[in-house]
């Protein structure tokens, strides 16, 4: 049985959801470490043998990001697509921004409140909703290991990126030749790892938050992937043997960062093949819906348990309490914001179009004019 079959004869599978939610926790705990003891402390594991379980991390979230949306984007055009896309991204992103401004920023900033609104790195922070990303706000966090306010907005240039090349692929009509895109990238990926092994770059080196986490690329591969195996669903089949291969061959070549490129490809396969599935668990569908929610929150509140509850400052008390405070978050943030958003999309498209149309009459008027 092939994923499109699979996907059709189940209608609604529940596995995807259970992925969204389970990597949206997934990426509050293994931050715990970073929380409570700095980022040194996380150095073994991107290093040892442990390295593909917290590697996989956010590719495989961005594998499932481009394999669900490319339903939407073949059932609409790609204005209407992105535009979706807008209305599923910014709501959240506002409102984490905004929250953490002045919400988390006054109560934690170490500094007058007049200097802190003064301050520069205020105004900057409020950039993050255009894709400008800054991690720090005056006086905020100063005295826990790592001051970052939240880390996980490092991916929002990426997804960005994940869009513009979704656009070249739809204006080269690159969907209905996906195999060109599919055989690009593993080519790119092989010659890659060559390079890296010629070049003995067996072992990453550390200094920056950056030199941690999976490229730039890796994570946008991943996505593509996502796209490339939802347009080849019909001829993918799902299989428990491949299944087991595909999770073998993945974690091998994690552990390596001359040979991660090419883990994605197998990874791809491993988290499709989870999603298809069916578990049967209470409420999950509505837990999905949180998942970006809880992803998106979830480091700032960490942050902001660590500094004010002393009992919180070792990694399971921290994940647990900052858990559930991101629960409640995303959960209010999906039911007052986000899904109101979503349920009038199509009303807030029509009058952006109606707006568009306005405006380049009025353009048109003054060109006339002069």
């Amino acid at each position: 049985m092939t994923i499109g079959q699979t996907i059709k004869i189940k209608s609604h599978t529940s596995g995807f959801d259970f992925l969204r939610i389970s990597l949206a926790f997934s990426i509050i705990f293994w931050h715990t470490l970073l929380v409570c003891y700095g980022i040194d402390s996380e150095a073994w594991f991107w290093t040892g043998p442990i390295r593909p379980a917290v590697y996989s991390l956010v590719p495989s979230f961005f594998v499932l990001s481009g394999f669900l949306i490319a339903g939407s984007l073949e059932r609409n055009d790609i204005k209407t697509f992105l535009f979706y896309r807008a209305a599923r991204i910014y709501p959240a992103l506002f409102l984490e921004v905004t929250l953490s401004c002045i919400f988390f920023g006054v109560l934690f900033t170490n500094i007058p409140l007049l200097d802190y609104i003064k301050n520069y790195q205020f105004y900057r922070y409020l950039l993050n909703v255009t894709g400008v990303i800054s991690y720090t706000l005056p006086g905020v966090f100063e005295k826990n290991p790592i001051h970052v306010v939240n880390a996980q907005l490092w991916t929002i240039p990426i997804e960005l990126k994940c869009y513009i090349i979704i656009v070249i692929i739809d204006f080269f009509g690159l969907l209905k030749k996906i195999h060109i895109v599919a055989t690009t990238l593993f080519a790119f990926g092989f010659m890659y790892m060559c390079v890296k092994i010629v070049r003995h770059q067996y072992v990453p080196t550390f200094g920056r938050p950056s030199d941690y986490r999976p490229s730039d690329y890796i994570v946008i591969t991943s996505f593509i992937y996502g796209l490339i195996f939802y347009v080849m669903r019909d001829r993918i089949i799902i299989n428990i043997k491949i299944f087991i291969f595909s999770l073998i061959m993945a974690w091998i070549l994690m552990l390596s960062p001359s040979t991660s490129f090419l883990a994605m490809i197998p990874l791809s396969y491993v988290i499709i093949y989870l999603g298809v599935q069916n578990p049967r668990i209470p409420c999950l569908k509505q837990l999905g819906n949180y998942s970006y929610g809880i992803y998106l929150y979830g480091f700032s509140i960490q942050q902001a348990v660590y500094s004010a509850f002393i009992s919180c400052r070792t990694p399971i008390t921290n994940f647990v309490v900052s858990g559930f405070f991101a629960v409640i978050t995303a959960s209010l943030s999906w039911h007052l914001v986000e899904a109101r958003i979503l349920r009038n999309r199509s009303k807030l498209y029509s009058y952006f179009l109606s707006t568009l149309d306005y405006l380049e009459g009025q353009l048109g008027k003054i060109t006339k004019s002069s």
